[in-house]
């Protein structure tokens, strides 16, 4: 697969205002430490089925070996439907363990290229995208596990 455009550059800071869990963060503040930023949407039938249950895994194996995850809920699927309380009620039902921020406008998710829900981004300890991955099927997801790998080795 083609390397995406934001590969290999460092990773823009977010201007996050609402927090949901933990935060605020900063792309700055991520740095020493490999990290997968997971932007996805509680109305994504993959993110809700797939993607989320697949990042929780992924917490309980990697965190401890020192790589970092931050949600990023983005709105642009149902703006009405994603409000504060609902993505609130969302994070608390699935018990999400990791920071979680409200992408009001989408904008990270536009500095970062990002395709569309659910979006992985894997940026190692300097701050540089290491790989984008998009989708939340087989494919998808067997290369986000590879790209934390490679991170974390």
């Amino acid at each position: 697969m083609p390397a995406h455009p934001m590969d290999g550059k460092p990773a823009p800071e977010w201007t996050l205002k609402t927090w949901i869990q933990d935060g605020p963060l900063t792309v700055e503040s991520l740095r020493g430490k490999p990290a997968l930023i997971e932007f996805f949407s509680i109305v994504c039938a993959g993110c809700v089925h797939r993607s989320v249950p697949h990042s929780i895994e992924l917490v309980e194996q990697y965190a401890p070996r020192g790589m970092q995850f931050v949600g990023i809920n983005t709105v642009f699927e149902s703006p009405d439907a994603q409000t504060v309380d609902n993505v609130r009620a969302f994070v608390e039902e699935r018990k999400l363990p990791y920071p979680v921020a409200l992408d009001d406008a989408d904008e990270t998710l536009a500095r970062y290229l990002g395709l569309g829900t659910p979006t992985h981004i894997l940026i190692d300890a300097q701050g540089i995208i290491f790989r984008n991955i998009f989708g939340s099927m087989a494919g998808p997801q067997q290369r986000l596990d590879y790209g934390i790998e490679e991170l974390l080795s």
